[in-house]
């Protein structure tokens, strides 16, 4: 058995009574703790991002969105996330990277928006403006096909 103690009182640790906050939103949520060992075969409380339902579905999406552009297994898209977030990027930092790897391989372009490339290198909308201005790179503009501006709206 294990327990917290807290003012000399042993606090037992059960399937329905360990809390977490969400990596993303802060949200309290609890959590099996055996699920989160099952999910990578450790158990590491400090080092380990949970997300509640609402962040995990957004990011499952996000996920399936890259995985059917470049008809890839979701598994291989989670690989990279999860490969670029130990390395210590962002969750969206490591999405932008599985899009610029995937799309380098398959020999797609991928576009970013500039709030996506601040993400990626962990600065300002001003940083990637001057990076731009520095390298001469020029961004580019999408416009809507002609009679479709209102999808943009």
């Amino acid at each position: 058995m294990y327990y917290l103690k807290h003012n000399g009182e042993n606090l037992e640790i059960d399937h329905d009574n360990v809390y977490t906050l969400c990596a993303e939103c802060s949200q309290e949520f609890d959590i099996d703790l055996a699920a989160v060992v099952m999910s990578d075969g450790t158990l590491d409380l400090t080092g380990t991002a949970v997300y509640c339902s609402d962040c995990h579905n957004r990011h499952r999406a996000a996920e399936d969105a890259i995985a059917k552009r470049y008809n890839a297994p979701v598994e291989q898209i989670q690989d990279i996330v999860s490969s670029g977030m130990s390395r210590g990027l962002t969750r969206e930092a490591a999405l932008v990277g599985a899009r610029l790897g995937l799309s380098t391989v398959h020999g797609g372009n991928e576009y970013f928006t500039i709030e996506e490339a601040a993400e990626a290198i962990g600065g300002t909308v001003e940083d990637v403006k001057e990076a731009m201005e520095q390298g001469k790179i020029n961004p580019a503009t999408l416009r809507p096909a002609p009679g479709f501006e209102w999808l943009f709206m």
